[in-house]
């Protein structure tokens, strides 16, 4: 065979392949044949593997925690014992407070976009179901997931503040700029 035949002939099966199948059987069996001709996985990712992050308290509504109800009493001061308890701000500890608050953003981040893409999904539900009941629990369900979409959003923008604020702090201090970028 020629070149010139096999690429047509390549071109064929491929437009073969790429159209839509007819039917579910048909679906069925290229998944198969692509399941059974794709190489399995060379490395299983466990949760050794991943950066967990340390074990949380369940959320709280705020209603319900004692801060809501009345302001906390902060003790009182001294100047003498907060030097005295205080670590040294050297340059390993403006690391890691610099490292917290971009991991914060940068997991705010994609939580508002997990957040934004459902909100979408349940827009598109709502639109498109018929049944009175099925909707008044989507439209609930899009209420609660918009509202927790936003309290995110606000929690991304106090994270960013928070690292301008650690950047204002540390110029005030005469803390070296190299000190504070990621490595």
């Amino acid at each position: 065979m020629s070149v010139t035949a096999l690429v047509v002939l390549m071109q064929v099966l491929l437009g073969l392949w790429n159209t839509p199948p007819s039917g579910l059987a048909e679906a069925a069996r290229r998944e198969a044949f692509r399941r059974a001709n794709t190489a399995a996985s060379i490395r299983r990712v466990t949760n050794a593997d991943l950066m967990v992050p340390p074990e949380r308290d369940p959320p709280v509504a705020v209603a319900d925690t004692p801060a809501a109800i009345s302001p906390p009493i902060e003790p009182e001061t001294n100047e003498e014992s907060e030097t005295k308890d205080e670590a040294p701000k050297d340059e390993e500890w403006w690391r890691a407070r610099m490292t917290l608050a971009r991991e914060a953003v940068a997991r705010g981040e994609v939580l508002v976009a997990a957040l934004d893409s459902r909100v979408a999904a349940l827009t598109t539900d709502v639109v498109n179901r018929d049944d009175p009941a099925q909707r008044a629990r989507l439209v609930e369900d899009h209420r609660r997931a918009v509202a927790e979409r936003d309290r995110m959003r606000d929690q991304l923008a106090a994270d960013v503040q928070t690292i301008d604020d650690i950047m204002e702090e540390a110029r005030k201090g005469g803390v070296p700029p190299g000190w504070l970028r990621e490595k």
